[in-house]
């Protein structure tokens, strides 16, 4: 009787949140313009911009790296053992 579980495990994951950004997107309505233009990355020109990035960027690249990287010497994995590692690196 594990079925129930998974598909409320998957609504609660996938359906509701789609349907909450979906209900979000409908009561703005953006202009698709604005939207189009936020896809292309850009720097703000904003003063102390560039002092935020560097924190942000190297906190998030760096922790999983090194925890990728710390994994993998754990286990012993070497340079034919990379397609592993892509899939196996957090267990």
């Amino acid at each position: 009787m594990v079925w129930p579980y998974k598909v409320f495990e998957k609504v609660l994951t996938v359906a509701y949140p789609m349907e909450c950004l979906l209900c979000g997107f409908f009561m703005v309505l953006p202009d698709m313009a604005d939207i189009l233009s936020g896809m292309v990355p850009s720097i703000p020109d904003t003063p102390g911009t560039l002092g935020l990035i560097a924190p942000i960027t190297g906190n998030n690249v760096s922790a999983a790296v090194l925890y990728e990287k710390t994994v993998g010497r754990k286990r012993r994995w070497g340079f034919n053992d990379l397609k592993k590692e892509k899939t196996r690196c957090f267990d």
